[in-house]
């Protein structure tokens, strides 16, 4: 998809014999991040450049001892991702604009998301990110073929895996942000869709 220019509307008219077809363009892949840290080097960076009210959510970050602490405590092992996102920022405050970073999902601090956990009956997932009563998940069971898949868990649905990693979840929102697109919710509905991204 490609960016909107302001006289247009969301989504592009149908264009062409079929109505579905809509107008697309094919943007280049940006380069993929070597390492989970530069995933949220550039998570931040793309959030302060498209002027994003959240760019300065970012929390403090935690070190490694008192991440592993928290997995232990949980009786969870963590994906590497999992104590590099926390060793560079404790989750994000709470939202400033409708949008948000990721779809109007708040990253959690770990605190939060262990309490939440805890809540929600245990298991092998740890909330990542939550919107109201949905969740991107990590799973955290060691042994499981999906350890460290992100899980998407929304209450009208069976939970699904959305990501191979949060390093591939972290580089996917990226890509949105490169092009100019964010996922958003859908005023007035439960669903979301990709637009142009919003301040």
């Amino acid at each position: 998809m490609r960016r909107r220019t302001p006289d247009e509307t969301w989504p592009p008219a149908p264009t062409g014999d079929g109505a579905q077809i809509r107008e697309m363009v094919v943007v280049p892949v940006p380069a993929r991040s070597r390492t989970m840290r530069d995933a949220m080097e550039r998570f931040a960076a793309s959030l302060a450049a498209a002027g994003s009210a959240d760019a300065d959510s970012f929390r403090p970050d935690l070190s490694r001892d008192e991440i592993a602490t928290t997995a232990s405590g949980l009786g969870l092992t963590f994906p590497e991702d999992i104590y590099v996102l926390y060793g560079y920022c404790d989750g994000m405050s709470p939202p400033k604009s409708a949008a948000a970073a990721v779809d109007g999902y708040r990253l959690l601090p770990l605190a939060d998301a262990a309490a939440l956990h805890r809540t929600r009956g245990g298991g092998a997932l740890l909330p990542l990110f939550r919107r109201g009563e949905r969740y991107y998940h990590v799973q955290c069971g060691l042994g499981d073929d999906r350890f460290g898949e992100v899980i998407h868990d929304i209450p009208e649905e069976e939970p699904w895996p959305a990501f191979a990693s949060v390093k591939t979840m972290f580089e996917t929102i990226c890509d949105w942000y490169a092009v100019g697109l964010e996922i958003a919710p859908e005023a007035g509905t439960t669903n979301t869709v990709c637009g142009p991204i919003s301040p």
